[in-house]
């Protein structure tokens, strides 16, 4: 089973989106499930009250979902490295 499929259905609108070492990335906003697509995607709000540029982070890359957190195996840094303003790599 390919990784964040486990997590389908778990991750919803409002949770808080972690990084690999517990920090706040930012808050889900939707989910995101193109039908051409087999890994739906997360809009995730970043910065204070939401403000920052957005989030578009493959469900894939979650790792667990814990109470309304999803936590994910990358780094903060390399979150925001590949995947902010609608750049989404291929996970």
């Amino acid at each position: 089973m390919p990784r964040g499929v486990c997590c389908l259905g778990l991750v919803e609108a409002g949770m808080t989106l972690c990084d690999i070492e517990g920090a706040k990335v930012g808050t889900v906003s939707r989910v995101l499930a193109e039908p051409s697509s087999h890994d739906p995607i997360l809009e995730v709000k970043t910065g204070f009250l939401g403000l920052g540029r957005p989030l578009y982070f493959p469900l894939s890359l979650i790792q667990g979902v814990t109470g309304r957190s999803a936590f994910c195996w990358l780094t903060r840094k390399a979150i925001e490295r590949e995947y902010l303003d609608g750049h989404v790599l291929s996970s």
